[in-house]
C-alpha cells in the first residue's frame, strides 16, 4: 500500500543508452526528479558515495533540500556523508523532521553522539547484514567470474524459507516483528558507544559491525498462518506462512 519514487538518474541513463544501442523497444526506468523524490513522506537513501562527478552524493541531503522537502522522516541506509548531519540535526531541532534513521555516519567508525543520541534508530553499518544480502553478493561474484572465464552461468537453486517461531502470549504486531528483526537490539549497542573517546568508540563500532549475527530478510522468513491471519499486514511484507509450504 506504499507508493515509491526511486530517483536514480545513472540509471536512467545506462538504460536509456542500452536500449538505444540494440535498437529495441522496451520499457525502461524512468527517474522520479528530485522535487517528486522531496515530496514524499519518507526519505529514504541507498547510493554509493560519489564526491563528484554530474551525480554526486556527497551531502546529497543538505540543508536547502531538507528545507525543500516535505519529508518528515529521513533515513540514511547507503553510506556516511549522503547526508549532511549538521543539516539533518538542525532540521529535528526545528520541527522539520519527526524522526531520523542512520545506520551509516559521518567519520565512520568515529560516529557523531549528537547525531546518534538524536536518531530513533542508530545502528553500526549493518543494514546489509542479511543471510540474502550475502549470498546475493556471492551469486554476483560467481557470475561475474563464469562470464570471465567464458563457462555458463552457474546454478543458483531458490532457497527454502526459514520456519521462524514466534511468542505467541502477549502478541502484537510490535513484538512480533522486533522478534524477527531486531534493530533495538542493534541500537542499543550502538548507543552505548556514545560519550567514548574515538579511540575506543572506533575499533568498538568496528566490532559491531564484525560479530552481529546474520539475519534473515522478510521474504526469507515463513511464520505461523495463526500469526499471519491475526496480522495480514506481516504477507504485505513479504512474510510466507506455514500454509503455503
Amino acid at each position: 500500500g506504499i507508493t515509491c519514487r526511486q530517483h536514480d538518474p545513472p540509471r536512467e541513463e545506462r538504460e536509456k543508452e542500452s536500449v538505444e544501442s540494440a535498437g529495441q523497444r522496451q520499457k525502461r526506468f524512468h527517474s522520479a526528479t528530485i522535487d517528486e523524490v522531496l515530496s514524499c513522506d519518507i526519505l529514504t537513501h541507498h547510493v554509493p558515495l560519489e564526491r563528484s562527478g554530474d551525480h554526486a552524493t556527497w551531502h546529497w541531503l543538505d540543508k536547502d533540500r531538507i528545507r525543500a522537502a516535505s519529508s518528515r522522516m529521513v533515513i540514511n541506509a547507503s553510506r556516511g556523508g549522503v547526508v549532511d548531519e549538521a543539516a539533518l540535526r538542525s532540521a529535528y531541532d526545528g520541527g522539520h523532521l519527526d524522526l531520523y534513521i542512520c545506520d551509516v555516519w559521518e567519520n565512520e567508525p568515529f560516529f557523531s553522539d549528537a547525531t546518534a543520541s538524536q536518531a530513533f534508530l542508530a545502528t553500526p553499518h549493518i543494514a546489509g547484514y542479511s543471510v540474502e544480502a550475502k549470498r546475493k553478493a556471492t551469486e554476483m561474484i560467481c557470475e561475474q567470474l563464469h562470464r570471465f572465464l567464458g563457462l555458463p552461468d552457474p546454478d543458483r537453486p531458490e532457497p527454502t524459507p526459514i520456519r521462524a517461531p514466534v511468542p505467541e502470549d502477549e502478541l502484537s504486531l510490535l513484538k512480533v516483528l522486533r522478534h524477527l528483526h531486531p534493530a533495538f537490539s542493534y541500537d542499543a549497542s550502538l548507543r552505548k558507544l556514545v560519550g567514548c573517546a574515538d579511540m575506543e568508540k572506533g575499533p568498538a563500532f568496528l566490532r559491531l559491525r564484525q560479530e552481529t549475527p546474520l539475519r534473515n530478510e522478510f521474504p526469507g522468513i515463513r511464520l505461523p498462518a495463526a500469526v499471519t491471519g491475526r496480522f495480514p499486514v506481516l504477507e504485505k511484507l513479504g512474510f510466507s506462512n506455514e500454509a503455503e509450504a
